[in-house]
């Protein structure tokens, strides 16, 4: 008897969160287990951010986040929306999705209904395991709804890091004599000192100073709240998974979950489509050509994906100029968020090219449109004159 599994996640297909649902069902139907998914989704049918697109072959219920960002742009709350836009891990400016911290603590109730009305749909018919990705409120909606349903919870180290933020920033509010609700309100009172105007005696080494700096401290007024809850679910939860040896050890320090609890599962790959193929130098070179030149998708800060385009001559730099083969590509994928530190990257890379015996670029593949935390390496690559990054 085929067994089923129901998948959530309270984004919308933009990140690897998104991926690992995809390919991981379509990896459980091949040993008995059929797979639905319950999400958020953006955007029209064939839009990469659209649920039902994205998913495509599986079975999708859907929360509709158009509506919530267009209230967001008349000037409303999108997290007060009837379906609420979800709160994020990352604390980025002018976005409908802030931070989770930011948010009141008596919204979580809002939140956790909406979710409650999807996963209702499942109820009538119990799937065997709930496989929810990261710690949101969707696991008390679940706890509602499928009280008795077995829950594993795919951590992906989002939450940890905002989890330790928390701790480090807490931290600095106790060496100033407050707690965060207290950072909030100096923040909004504009009672915030400088970072160098700190007195030496509040015990606040180099990192910790920098932190301060880099804090929009109004934003993190509900952090303990949140930080309470995702505990409480993760220790509701009848075993969580890792990526990464690290997240094991963070998801005992920071959620106080016992290691046999967690089980460490790397990330998968697709050898079908990522295994090594061999092409000519000119298909290679034409896949370049087609990518950066002629069906360019890079943006710049504020830009639409193809803001970023190249040129014929360019493509020179794929090609070793003393024995005419392809040159060596480095590449990076992934979100253009704070922890991939992509701008440290390219800094690297312009240090490291000075040393080079060949010619190998650097191509900066990924990250969502109009979406980037800190400095865009586009931006950095652009002001510090860096060549060879594409």
């Amino acid at each position: 008897m085929e067994r089923r599994v129901t998948m959530g996640l309270m984004f919308y297909p933009r990140g690897g969160s998104a991926q690992v649902i995809r390919y991981l069902a379509a990896a459980l139907s091949r040993t008995g287990w059929s797979a639905d998914v319950v999400c958020g989704s953006l955007g029209e049918p064939g839009d990469r951010r659209h649920a039902e697109t994205f998913f495509s072959g599986l079975e999708v219920s859907a929360a509709d986040y158009g509506p919530a960002i267009d209230a967001w742009k008349q000037g409303r709350d999108p997290i007060a929306e009837p379906v609420p836009m979800h709160p994020s891990y990352e604390d980025r400016p002018d976005v409908p999705d802030r931070v989770f911290a930011a948010v009141a603590p008596e919204l979580e109730t809002h939140l956790a209904r909406a979710w409650e009305r999807l996963l209702a749909r499942t109820a009538a018919d119990p799937p065997d395991v709930l496989d929810l990705g990261h710690l949101t409120p969707m696991h008390e909606a679940a706890a509602r709804v499928l009280p008795r349903t077995p829950l594993v919870t795919h951590l992906h180290g989002t939450e940890l890091k905002l989890i330790d933020r928390v701790a480090r920033l807490t931290a600095i509010a106790r060496c100033l004599g407050t707690d965060l609700a207290g950072m909030a309100s100096r923040a909004e009172e504009g009672a915030l000192q400088a970072a160098d105007e700190l007195p030496a005696g509040a015990g606040l080494d180099r990192p910790a100073r920098e932190l301060y700096s880099g804090t929009r401290w109004a934003q993190w007024r509900h952090a303990e709240h949140w930080v309470t809850e995702m505990r409480r679910w993760a220790a509701r939860s009848d075993r969580l998974s890792v990526t990464s040896p690290n997240d094991l050890d963070e998801a005992g320090r920071l959620l106080g979950i016992p290691r046999d609890k967690v089980d460490w599962i790397p990330n998968g790959v697709d050898l079908a489509s990522f295994d090594r193929s061999e092409v000519s130098a000119g298909e290679r070179l034409a896949r370049w050509r087609k990518w950066l030149v002629e069906e360019p998708l890079g943006w710049r800060e504020g830009g639409e994906p193809g803001s970023v385009g190249y040129s014929e001559a360019d493509l020179e730099r794929f090609v070793d100029p003393v024995s005419g083969e392809p040159a060596p590509v480095l590449l990076f994928v992934g979100r253009f968020t704070e922890v991939k530190r992509v701008p440290l990257l390219v800094r690297a890379y312009a240090r490291a090219r000075e040393h080079f015996v060949r010619r190998a670029p650097l191509v900066i593949w990924g990250g969502f449109p109009g979406e980037w935390e800190g400095e865009h390496a586009h931006t950095v690559v652009e002001r510090e004159g860096i060549e060879d990054v594409f």
